[in-house]
């Protein structure tokens, strides 16, 4: 077992980022962390680089057009960093979507 994080999800067909507070259903506990971490977006403000003016947008917007999958990577690290996160992962749905889900910790550990 473990705690984790469900962050947003990716839809290859439409290229939208949407984070998980915009996704009816997902538990209100997702939602309250996902709002904290958007909140950290003044950690990426005033800045000319390419790769903090798109963390800024993805902090600062609930959808974002992304026609670009390397920035997967980028997504990953940021949200590895401002979850406190073990590790992202990316596993693909039923309906083709790249899923954001956040390993928090593992509570047991089978033998």
């Amino acid at each position: 077992m473990s705690k984790y994080i469900y962050l947003g999800i990716y839809q290859p067909d439409n290229q939208l980022w949407i984070w998980g507070s915009s996704i009816p259903g997902v538990n209100q506990k997702h939602i309250k962390i996902i709002n904290d971490i958007k909140q950290k977006n003044y950690l990426f403000e005033n800045n000319d680089d390419p790769d903090i003016l798109f963390i800024y947008q993805l902090l600062t917007n609930d959808v974002i057009l992304l026609p670009d999958k390397r920035k997967f990577e980028l997504i990953n690290k940021t949200l590895n960093f401002l979850s406190n996160s073990m590790i992202i992962f990316n596993p693909i749905n039923e309906t083709g979507n790249t899923q954001f889900i956040g390993l928090k910790s593992i509570i047991e550990e089978y033998i």
